[in-house]
């Protein structure tokens, strides 16, 4: 040991310790006390030299041990000498050790008081080091738990950013930076001066605000700066929030970028959830399975995270923008509304004044977008920079610049941007003052303007801007400026792409008379404006008529780059990475191909150019791999779902091996619906294309996977063709002798292809040309997740007419199989009436067991009709109803994560309800039906509806479940959001009146149970507060005679602890053990109530600071608290304290006083 100070001292004083230690060695008994102690300090010594404390020690604390390792040393000295002193061998004799040990002792005459006063040093020496040790080993503890909270914390922050990715891949952050940083400082004042909108923004809540006034709505006219002053409102709110109790949202809507409703809801609460420190137990499930959430998961989710704030400020720009089906939109808003019911919703909104958005905003606050004169100046002035030298010489010519423009924009900021840009090239005062009074009006005028002043300019120049305008204007997704310039850079006859051929971003912008802008924060470029689509869409046939033949030809070029003809890319995952990286363009050209090629008549031979080259069939198969994996954005061909086609990954994986190269085309044909190229290509095939006879080589296919591979020979072209909703194709192919007649194990036909694109009329073409109709899989592959017949399929896609015509052809109406893919079943849980009619008259339905399934399915449907039917089934007992209508209500009482509808219409419920016999008690795996929907974290208001109709039907919700809980003590015990809306409900003096005083098997309260599970959600001192509001005893105790206050001190809950003790709980009670409220508080264990659920260990370290236990203790001692009450342990909370408090601590120093006291 080393501790670089008075290292001689410590070691001096180990070595006599050990050395008198030894000289004690059978010693009389009348010596063994202070022996004893001789020995207790040489372990304490030795503990000190094997903890080896030199790296965590301070100089204070050097500075302690050396003293104490002096005073030791004395002491240890005049004890040694004593001994020495009665030394006094025989040296002529040489006696055993054992006799000469025992003269000595024998002529050791020691006095008692000199010994007790030894063993008086001896302790306090003892003591000293004992404390000093324990001191040294709490730091060192402390040391290590601050690095292992560290790592715990970079560990959440890590899965927490992971979470965010896996919710929503958009990023809003960086279009408020790009559209910020665009906007002219001192423009969009007056609208952060409005009335209205500080009325909306006011973080000093109204009692008689309306929810109508909780929302802004600010329509406007194309280009009147409704963007702009979108950005400008969330860095206001961005500037004014406070963290952790104010939120903010925002979704910037464009007509380039499809998104859906669940990609909207999705974005918002990532960005919610970013503002919180944890993932929210509603996500945690979902994100561990990386599940796929529904619209309701998202609406239960925001919910949550809308109770964690004070206020929830949403901003959402450009509704008009939002390409969502009309009812979507309708839904969007609907569904904000009504969270702003519960919640402290603010939103603010912009729109164009059409598609009736106005309508959805009727009788909320509205606030009109329009140029401001001032603004519009600001902005003009602002942009003047760019002009000739004659115009920055003149401040008259500068007035009169802004003064004309101004006039001219009719409220549009950017046709004053328009005409700006136009001004540019303008050399003279003549020129500029021509232009001034020829400036277009309108929007059409001024882009009609701008592509003159394009096609005026030098041919490379025109060409170049009409290319930029059609890869910006007709591409399916914004690319970004690397795919631009890659695509730009695209060379017909060449067979790679030339890096000089590169252009900068910069002159690609120039050349396009500010039609196009480049966004830097996101790295795209764009058009100007979305009107600028408008426009564009009109007109392209007269301006660019090639536009998208342009781009198909491009990309057929691209993918025929000698880069691509490496084929060993396709099997070796990390050279195909290299690849697509080095190649930019790659994803955009496979994915959308397909796309451009059929917006304009195409030249055939074109398509077979790439077709017959060898490394086209590769990348195009390769990438699509990738786009289903990568989910790519506006990709065209991402139909490779695993919902419904899991086996075209695998199929993908080893085509290379299954198909003779002289068929890739042929497949790609039918892939990219292209029939004239199809016929070519099947003239030119020296064999059947369609022919599943022959053997494919398994020579690469792994042994596990060659029997499927083998199976796989039969997914002709007919496979894709019918995916592809290509009737033309599909005939061909028939005609050509494609096998509709399925001879595979594989559950997935061209028939269920079709089937499930809901493509009737190529399902019904394969019927008629002999496809099996009753086709079902005779084993399970490790690639397939599901039994499937073409029926069952049909009937999931609710196709009456494919149903109709399947049962004309002699279809098995009840195909044996699992029965979660029975047609009859499907047809109920999907709430098919029609379908379910046409079955059920087919069939016999007498079997029991198939009863219940169905009447299951029928309630989770919540079918009114289809439940009225089965409950009339003749054959069936009234005994087996009864108990089958019992089962099926308590499943729609315990949804599964499958389920995310809401659990039943109130109507089907009452049928089931009002079934004679049914009891509304009965009990399923321990609890009753109140239980089951009372616990639960799906759709909270749907299961309060459910409870209440069960408590309408006369159901008790004090009766126990097999844990001897009542709901309410059962809803606050368990690990789910929204316990305070069912708690609320539970204790409704008009509802189910719940027994505040239930106890369950270990005795404790709905009150234990809140108090206990704090820590967990801070709604809970909600809970607590609406509890003892309603009369719950604050001192009623549970098996191990703890009381709710016992819990909250353990946990240090001011609040709480507060609120118990004004409702006069008891202070002093002790426990079974002994151990007070004050005791349990200062002597804290997190595993004492928690166990090893670590989730709670760090969750209670985070939210135990030590000022919050000192505001705890102080409220107890001030309600009379008794320091000095022991335990069974004979431990006060003083020596509880100096256990597990640090030195410094001030609640040793509260508790010292009142001990003193």
């Amino acid at each position: 040991m080393s501790f670089g100070f008075g290292v001689g001292d410590f070691l001096a004083v180990l070595k006599l310790a050990n050395t008198i230690r030894k000289q004690f060695k059978d010693a009389p008994s009348q010596f063994k006390s202070i022996s004893d102690d001789v020995k207790l300090l040489s372990n304490v010594l030795r503990d000190i030299e094997d903890d080896d404390p030199n790296e965590t020690l301070k100089d204070p604390q050097k500075d302690q041990l050396n003293d104490i390792s002096r005073s030791c040393t004395g002491i240890l000295s005049e004890l040694h000498a004593i001994i020495n002193k009665h030394q006094s061998l025989d040296k002529s004799a040489q006696p055993s050790i054992k006799k000469v040990g025992d003269r000595v002792w024998k002529r050791f005459n020691w006095d008692q008081k000199e010994i007790s006063d030894f063993r008086q040093r001896l302790s306090t020496n003892i003591d000293s080091f004992n404390l000093f040790l324990t001191h040294v080993t709490k730091q060192v503890a402390i040391t290590t738990q601050n690095g292992v909270t560290q790592l715990l914390e970079y560990q959440d922050a890590e899965k927490h950013e992971k979470c965010l990715a896996w919710l929503s891949s958009l990023d809003h952050d960086a279009k408020q930076v790009d559209f910020f940083s665009r906007v002219q400082e001192g423009t969009g004042k007056w609208l952060l001066a409005s009335a209205e909108f500080n009325n909306w923004v006011s973080l000093n809540d109204l009692a008689d605000q309306s929810e109508a006034h909780r929302t802004l709505f600010c329509p406007g006219i194309p280009g009147a700066g409704k963007t702009f002053l979108s950005s400008i409102v969330i860095n206001h709110l961005q500037q004014l929030i406070r963290p952790n109790d104010v939120a903010l949202a925002f979704f910037y809507c464009n007509f380039r970028e499809k998104v859906n409703l669940n990609e909207m809801l999705s974005s918002l609460l990532k960005q919610l959830v970013r503002q919180q420190s944890s993932i929210p137990k509603c996500l945690v499930d979902p994100f561990s399975k990386k599940a796929r959430l529904t619209t309701s998961d998202f609406m239960t989710c925001l919910k949550s995270m809308f109770s964690k704030f004070s206020k929830v400020f949403i901003v959402v720009d450009a509704l008009d923008e939002c390409d969502l089906p009309d009812n979507q939109r309708v839904k969007f808003l609907s569904d904000l509304r009504a969270l702003q019911h519960d919640f402290n919703l603010r939103v603010f909104a912009t729109s164009r004044d059409d598609q009736g958005i106005p309508a959805l905003f009727e009788g909320c606050v509205s606030l009109r977008i329009q140029a401001s004169s001032e603004d519009v100046r600001k902005f003009v002035a602002g942009r003047i920079g760019p002009l000739a030298a004659c115009v920055q010489k003149r401040s008259d010519l500068q007035e009169e610049i802004i003064t004309e423009i101004s006039k001219s924009i009719d409220g549009m900021f950017l046709l004053a941007r328009l005409h700006i840009d136009s001004l540019q090239g303008k050399r003279s005062l003549k020129m500029i003052r021509k232009a001034l009074q020829t400036l277009p009006t309108g929007l059409d005028a001024a882009y009609g303007e701008a592509m003159s002043r394009i096609e005026n300019q030098r041919p490379s120049e025109v060409e170049t801007a009409k290319d930029v305008l059609c890869w910006i204007s007709c591409a399916t997704r914004p690319l970004t400026t690397l795919e631009l310039q890659h695509a730009l850079a695209i060379e017909d006859d060449e067979s790679f792409l030339d890096g000089d051929n590169i252009s900068d971003i910069e002159d690609l912008v120039s050349v396009c008379a500010g039609l196009v802008a480049f966004d830097e924060q996101s790295g795209v470029v764009r058009l100007v404006h979305y009107t600028m689509q408008d426009f564009f869409d009109r007109t392209k046939d007269s301006l660019i008529p090639d536009a998208h033949h342009r781009l198909a030809t491009r990309c057929i070029s691209y993918l025929s780059f000698d880069v691509f003809s490496d084929v060993s890319y396709a099997t070796d995952e990390h050279q195909f990475e290299r690849l697509y990286g080095d190649n930019p363009l790659t994803e955009y050209t496979a994915n959308n191909l397909r796309h451009h090629i059929h917006q304009q008549k195409f030249d055939p031979d074109l398509v077979l150019r790439l077709f017959r080259g060898q490394g086209g069939f590769h990348t195009l198969m390769r990438v699509w791999e990738v786009s289903d994996r990568r989910s790519a954005p506006g990709s065209s061909l991402a139909f490779w779902t695993t919902d419904y086609f899991p086996l075209f990954s695998f199929w993908r994986t080893y085509c290379f091996q299954l198909l003779p190269k002289a068929r890739w085309g042929i497949f790609l044909a039918a892939c990219l619906d292209l029939v004239e190229v199809m016929k070519t290509m099947l003239e030119d095939d020296a064999g059947d294309a369609c022919d599943p006879e022959r053997e494919p080589d398994l020579e690469e296919i792994p042994e596990d996977d060659a029997e499927i591979a083998r199976e796989l020979r039969y997914l002709n072209p007919l496979w894709f063709a019918a995916f592809y909703d290509s009737r033309a194709v599909v005939e061909l192919l028939l005609d050509c002798g494609a096998y509709p007649i399925d001879q595979t194990s594989i559950s997935y036909t061209p028939l269920t292809i079709a089937i499930a694109r809901g493509n009737t009329e190529i399902a019904q073409l394969l019927i008629r040309s002999g496809a099996d109709i009753n086709h079902q899989v005779s084993k399970m592959v490790h690639f397939a997740n599901r039994f499937i017949s073409p029926l069952s399929l049909a009937v999931e896609m609710g196709n009456e007419v494919l149903v109709r015509c399947l049962v004309e052809r002699g279809v098995i109406t009840r195909p044996r199989g699992p029965m979660k893919d029975d047609p009859l079943g499907m047809a109920a849980l999907h709430k098919h009436d029609a379908i379910f009619d046409i079955l059920f008259d087919l069939s016999d339905n007498s079997d029991e067991s198939e009863y219940h399934f169905l009447l299951c399915c029928a309630a989770r449907g919540g079918s009114e009709h289809i439940i009225t039917r089965l409950l009339e089934r003749d054959g069936i007992t009234a005994e087996w109803k009864v108990s089958c209508a019992q089962n099926a209500l308590h499943g729609l009482s315990s949804l599964d994560s499958e389920c995310n509808t809401r659990i039943a219409d109130d109507a089907a419920l009452e049928i089931l309800l009002g079934l004679e016999g049914v009891d509304v008690h009965f009990l399923r795996d321990g609890k009753s039906l109140l239980h089951k929907c009372t616990s639960e974290n799906i759709h909270p208001e749907s299961r309060i509806a459910t409870a209440e109709l069960l408590h309408q039907h006369g159901a008790d919700q004090n009766i126990k479940n097999e844990d001897g809980q009542s709901c309410l003590v059962q809803a606050l015990a368990g690990d789910f959001e929204f316990r305070l809306e069912i708690a609320k409900f539970l204790l409704d003096p008009n509802g189910p009146q719940a027994d505040l005083e239930s106890q369950d098997h270990n005795g404790r309260t709905a009150l234990h149970h809140a108090v206990m599970s704090l820590l967990e959600q801070s709604e809970r001192e909600d809970i607590v507060r609406l509890l003892l509001e309603k009369g719950a005893n604050p001192n009623s105790r549970d098996n191990t005679n703890r009381t709710p206050l016992s819990y909250a001190a353990q946990i240090s809950h001011v609040i709480v602890r507060q609120l118990l003790l004004a409702r006069d709980a008891s202070v002093n009670d002790k426990d079974s053990v002994g151990r007070t409220p004050l005791s349990y508080a200062v002597g804290c264990n997190p595993k004492e109530l928690w166990g090893h659920r670590d989730e709670y260990l760090k969750d209670f370290a985070d939210k135990w600071p030590p000022k919050r236990l000192g505001k705890a203790v102080e409220i107890l001692l001030s309600k009379g608290a008794d320091p000095n009450s022991r335990d069974h342990d004979g431990m006060t909370p003083l020596i509880r304290a100096g256990k597990n408090l640090p030195e410094d601590h001030e609640v040793l120093k509260q508790l010292q006083d009142s001990v003193r006291r």
